[in-house]
């Protein structure tokens, strides 16, 4: 659930794992790396300010020796755990390839955030097809930094 100016959207996604056939994926088929916070020349950052650009990247793993196609998703939470932002993406990626996804975010505040990464087989169906990876950045300095 997040804000989105005077009105509240609610964000819902039920997903579910079926067991194993050979045409379900199981839940290690894509390994997303830890989604960074970088800065507009990909260097990492720990600490977000309010107003700055950033750039949420990862970069999915394909286990298997077939193309998945897949749902990229990421996600930004509060340091209370509330979503500020989700984004997906739709993509196929290379027996034993790798596929990365980078979106850009606007903090609202200087603040502590986590990034979320994970993937699923759809929408109309979805399945999960990763686990998810996360990073929580520091806490910027209430007073100047030195």
């Amino acid at each position: 659930m997040y804000f989105l100016g005077a009105m509240l959207v609610v964000v819902a996604l039920s997903v579910t794992t079926q067991a194993s056939t050979p045409d379900a994926y199981s839940i290690a088929v894509l390994v997303p790396t830890t989604p960074f916070f970088n800065d507009i020349y990909g260097d990492p950052l720990a600490i977000i300010r309010e107003g700055r650009q950033v750039v949420i990247t990862t970069t999915y793993r394909n286990s298997v020796e077939q193309e998945v196609p897949f749902v990229g998703i990421i996600e930004v939470r509060a340091i209370d755990g509330v979503t500020l932002f989700l984004h997906w993406q739709s993509n196929t990626v290379a027996p034993l390839g790798n596929k990365t996804m980078g979106v850009p975010w606007v903090a609202p505040e200087s603040s502590s955030y986590e990034s979320r990464a994970f993937a699923i087989t759809d929408f109309e169906n979805p399945q999960v097809l990763s686990p998810v990876a996360s990073f929580v950045t520091d806490m910027p300095c209430i007073v100047q930094c030195r």
